[in-house]
């Protein structure tokens, strides 16, 4: 009588042990190969527009870095044709350190608060 296994290949009765093992070890390698085919069909697509996506938006915030950086220089050349050059950049300087405490203050809350089990 002849045996075969799910794919209607036939079984050998009378295989040793590393016979079994090494049919064992490839079927592995091809079930590996298609959980990966499986996944990069799934996901590849994601993955090139996230990449594309994130470089797009560090573009925007390196552009939005020197569009505030031109912004407060103006300020401070506005300032300084009343307060003088050196108080005009004390107090803009004051006021965006302020600024980016209190952005890292309630960005570091929201990050405990995310750590914290509740």
């Amino acid at each position: 009588m002849l045996v075969t296994d799910e794919l209607g290949r036939p079984i050998d009765d009378h295989a040793s042990l590393g016979d079994l093992f090494g049919r064992l070890g490839g079927e592995l390698k091809k079930l590996g190969s298609a959980h990966v085919a499986v996944y990069r069909a799934k996901f590849g697509g994601r993955a090139k527009h996230a990449g594309i996506g994130a470089g797009l938006l560090f573009g925007a915030l390196v552009l939005a870095q020197c569009a505030i950086a031109a912004l407060l220089v103006g300020l401070i050349l506005v300032l300084a044709q009343s307060l003088g050059m050196i108080w005009a950049v004390f107090i803009v300087v004051g006021i965006a350190l302020a600024v980016v405490g209190l952005l890292a203050w309630l960005g570091l809350r929201q990050i405990t608060a995310a750590g914290t089990d509740s």
